[in-house]
């Protein structure tokens, strides 16, 4: 079944109701037979790291002009590749450790933005910041780097790890161990101010992992006592909304969420193998976006643009799915006392 669930969003709690049915609305963006993976999306721009030349290297697929382009044809591995506008950042072994790279699409200008010779990972973008998980201390800090004004920072220098940083409007946030558990800090670059977002009164968790972020909304994967669920932070109001648990068999995972404006996508195991699944935060719609009997995987949302990679075929490929197709507004408008539907990708 493909189509909006109905739920009840309140602090903690997550209610399922009726659905609704979707249509088509997917791109299979990649075919080839080695694995592509890893995707993220900006406007109308996938990028991710791809294995058909026998390294891991960087590629992107412009939706509306159907091309697909290599940005990396250096012969050493390219992984983990974030995308924000015209800006492409990864992380590349040319020069015998992870260092982060740019790339401008305008210009076709490429830029090294970290040299030191530990491994600097997973870098994320927004804007003029840049920020990666370093290693130069021996183990995980969060350093970031201003593309306007060349300076770079490290924004923690704890003993213990800081990994999985994710940026969005000049904060970041990351998943911190300095506690004696998982937390989800956050950095303002603006202000220069970094607090605690889990673990307090207002907002108590588990063992949070895997942020994302978009403007005031943080979203996070906790594994509590049963299972991995999905919470969301608001950061103007500081109130906190489980998106999932209730809607799910205990026991099994929500993993990897990504989050774009009022839309919360990631991959559940509710149906016995991973699909896509969307929550949008404003309407109280759950949607299950992918049907397709295999695992779908590491989705990434901006705007009305949903990516992931899928199994399908065989071996791992780059998908695309537009929200405004799959799940059209006159398919919304007739949800209340509608029932569940079947719907095909």
């Amino acid at each position: 079944m493909t189509g909006w669930q109905y739920i009840l969003l309140l602090a903690g709690t997550a209610l399922l109701a009726s659905s609704i049915p979707a249509s088509a609305g997917f791109i299979q963006v990649t075919n080839d037979t080695c694995i592509q993976k890893n995707p993220d999306v900006s406007g109308d721009r996938v990028v991710w790291q791809d294995l058909r030349n026998g390294n891991w290297d960087i590629y992107l697929y412009n939706a509306t002009a159907g091309a697909e382009y290599l940005l990396t044809p250096n012969g050493a591995a390219q992984e983990n590749p974030r995308i924000d506008g015209d800006r492409v950042v990864w992380q590349d072994r040319r020069n015998g450790n992870w260092d982060v790279y740019l790339l401008n699409l305008t210009t076709g200008n490429e830029t090294r933005l970290t040299d030191n010779p530990s491994s600097q990972e997973n870098p994320a973008i927004s804007g003029d910041l840049v920020a990666w998980q370093d290693r130069r201390s021996g183990n995980w800090n969060i350093y970031s780097y201003n593309l306007t004004t060349g300076n770079e920072t490290a924004i923690t220098s704890d003993p213990c790890n800081q990994a999985a940083p994710a940026v969005s409007h000049g904060h970041i946030v990351w998943e911190d161990t300095r506690n004696g558990h998982y937390d989800i800090c956050m950095f303002n670059a603006t202000s220069g101010r970094e607090e605690r977002i889990t673990g307090t009164a207002s907002c108590p968790a588990s063992n949070p992992m895997y942020p994302a972020i978009d403007g005031d909304l943080v979203v996070w994967q906790d594994a509590g006592a049963y299972d991995l669920d999905l919470f969301v932070w608001n950061l103007t109001d500081s109130t906190l909304v489980q998106i999932t648990g209730a809607v799910s068999t205990p026991d099994l995972p929500e993993l990897h969420p990504a989050i774009s404006g009022d839309c919360v996508v990631w991959q559940d195991f509710r149906n016995n193998q991973f699909d896509i699944y969307l929550c949008n935060l404003t309407t109280g719609l759950i949607g299950r976006v992918t049907t397709s009997p295999a695992n779908q995987m590491n989705p990434a949302i901006d705007g009305d643009l949903v990516a992931w990679q899928d199994l399908r075929n065989g071996n791992w490929d780059i998908t695309l799915g537009n929200l405004s197709t799959i799940f059209p507004p006159e398919e919304e408008a007739g949800l209340s006392g509608s029932s569940p539907d079947q719907g095909q990708e």
